[in-house]
């Protein structure tokens, strides 16, 4: 099997089982019981959010390869690959403590902080890896462009 099937397998049956266990694992309270009319706003968020899972739980598995090939530092590429997998599969876990948390206030702070605090690190960790990517290209760039130089003046001696 070629990876990128072994890639779309993963997606396929993390998404799903993502989607299937939610309201197992997190189930609403009674008093939760949006309008018919927006149900299918909260199925299609489901959706999304078990399929950012599967695409994080893919890029867990595969992804580390190709972000240690980038000839970034150990920290950058460590934390490349940290943020950007955080940032994929954790919408499951976070719309389920929210649907369970109901307006607990004290639950509601600590899902608050617990996420979007780590988000907000793990968005700065990406964008560290990404600014390392781009200067070990800019400097791979530069020293091809320095040995092009380097070329033509030695053949027009």
């Amino acid at each position: 099997m070629n990876s990128r099937l072994k890639i779309a397998a993963v997606i396929v049956v993390a998404s799903a089982a993502a989607f299937a266990s939610s309201l197992l694992i997190w189930p609403p309270p009674a008093f939760f019981a949006p309008p018919p009319s927006l149900m299918p706003f909260f199925v299609g968020l489901g959706i999304a959010e078990s399929l950012a899972f599967g695409c994080g739980v893919a890029f867990l598995i595969f992804g580390w390869r190709l972000v240690r090939e980038t000839g970034v530092g150990s920290f950058a590429a460590w934390g490349g690959y940290a943020g950007i997998t955080w940032s994929l599969v954790n919408w499951w876990a976070h719309d389920g403590f929210h649907r369970v948390a109901g307006l607990n206030y004290q639950g509601l702070i600590r899902i608050e902080y617990g996420f979007h605090v780590t988000l907000i690190v793990g968005g700065i960790l990406a964008a560290y890896f990404f600014l390392s990517v781009a200067r070990t290209a800019s400097r791979v760039a530069d020293r091809a462009t320095v040995e092009r130089q380097q070329l033509v003046l030695q053949e027009g001696r």
